[in-house]
């Protein structure tokens, strides 16, 4: 394993724990129940986390937020599963992290966090990040 394996490893972990705090935010604010809840809200807008402010915009069943600093978080088609992440949406994640990785390199970190049991592989280039629970290891923000 390559020492970029192992920063590609923590940029995944750090989307995980970001994505997860805004889309708390996003069903709390707009009360989404279920994906399907999405189609009547506003095509765009704009929630608070943290104290930064995220633009959104719904695409089919997904959502991305955009930071004014150009971080992306792109949702996969389940909004309300916050734990659900997968190869296209991490590669997004890089690039507005100004960091250029391969599909491979991010593939290694997938299957290296998949070992260390934080996730799981549920579907074709889709997993799921695991809960404390399940894991017995704490994210940055359970529990707070």
């Amino acid at each position: 394993m390559t020492s970029s394996t192992y920063d590609v490893c923590d940029e995944i972990m750090r989307m995980c724990d970001l994505q997860e705090r805004i889309l708390r935010e996003f069903i709390k604010c707009y009360r989404v129940e279920k994906s399907m809840d999405l189609i009547w809200l506003p095509r765009h807008g704009e929630i608070q986390v943290g104290g930064i402010v995220w633009s959104w915009r719904r695409h089919g069943l997904g959502v991305r937020f955009v930071s004014a600093e150009g971080r992306v978080v792109d949702v996969h088609s389940d909004p309300v599963d916050v734990s659900r992440i997968d190869v296209w949406r991490i590669l997004s994640w890089m690039e507005g992290r100004r960091r250029v990785v391969s599909h491979e390199i991010v593939g290694e970190a997938l299957a290296e966090l998949e070992t260390r049991g934080v996730i799981e592989h549920t579907a074709d280039d889709v997993w799921r990040r695991l809960s404390l629970s399940e894991t017995g290891v704490p994210s940055d923000n359970e529990g707070a």
